[in-house]
């Protein structure tokens, strides 16, 4: 990717900003990390003449020195570092497509908090007082564990696809693998044959059953999932919502408000925010390594 603009720089800054945990980077992990995702050649890896920079870093440096984040109030800057703001965020979400269109993006998270956003966008319509309020309400509810449905394949399935140390651990461990058999003389075919199979496998799970979508994840990631309570009787509801017109197995109903979505919207988010804290915290520490 050559001759990079400094506008072509504020979408994946905003990208970069958005993985950390802090949403916090100093301008030169910025440099470094925009250099690693973009790739820079050419023209940009000229240095400046009297200067140390080469034109991308001195590019990078230019959205400090012509307040390109700041201004539009995408980013905070003190300290020597910027910090992503609300705004900044959502303008990554609404332009997703645009990065997506130039690099190949591990994007589920923000698909997913996309998909948050405008469940609760939805949740302010007004349909109080008519007929439609229950149903309406429901359906919000219901795609909101959807949501989290897609987050939970999405992710394993590009970790899985982009590290073969966690290939190898789904391999291992996965309990229907355990109890499959072949002949010696298949070993290459089943070798050569493996990726296609584990994408197989993925698309075939159930990702609402948690307790079983967690054994997984922490024997491939060692991941935990929290408030699993709360979220396990919201996939019980969701269930009474779709297959059973919202009725108990008691035989009441559910009468899902707009109170209920948001609060679930809420969970779900930090149920997710957890999990990308912890993968997080496992891509540290196979940097150190």
């Amino acid at each position: 990717m050559a001759r990079i603009t400094e506008k072509e720089l504020i979408l994946p800054s905003l990208y970069l900003l958005n993985k950390q945990e802090d949403k916090t980077l100093t301008t030169t992990d910025l440099i470094d990390k925009l250099r690693d995702l973009l790739k820079p050649d050419d023209e940009d890896l000229v240095i400046i003449s009297g200067r140390n920079d080469d034109k991308f870093s001195q590019k990078v440096r230019n959205l400090k020195s012509h307040n390109t984040l700041t201004r539009s109030q995408f980013c905070s800057y003190q300290d020597n570092q910027f910090t992503l703001t609300n705004i900044g965020e959502e303008y990554l979400i609404q332009n997703l497509h645009l990065l997506n269109a130039i690099l190949p993006l591990e994007d589920y998270y923000i698909e997913f908090k996309e998909s948050i956003l405008n469940i609760q966008q939805l949740s302010n319509v007004d349909c109080i007082g008519t007929t439609l309020t229950n149903h309406y309400f429901g359906m919000l509810y219901s795609s909101v564990i959807t949501s989290l449905e897609t987050y939970l394949y999405d992710a394993i399935r590009f970790k899985i696809d982009n590290n073969i140390q966690f290939l190898e651990n789904f391999v291992k461990t996965f309990e229907k693998y355990q109890k499959e058999k072949f002949r010696f003389s298949d070993i290459y075919n089943e070798y050569s044959n493996i990726e296609l199979k584990v994408k197989e496998s993925l698309s075939n799970l159930i990702y609402h059953r948690l307790d079983i979508i967690e054994n997984i994840y922490s024997a491939i990631f060692d991941i935990n999932f929290q408030d699993k309570d709360y979220m396990n009787n919201s996939v019980q509801n969701r269930h009474d919502l779709v297959h059973r017109n919202g009725k108990k197995t008691d035989g009441s109903s559910h009468n899902i408000n707009k109170n209920d979505v948001l609060e679930l919207c809420v969970r779900t988010l930090s149920f997710i925010e957890n999990i990308e804290e912890q993968f997080n915290t496992l891509s540290e520490t196979e940097d150190n390594e």
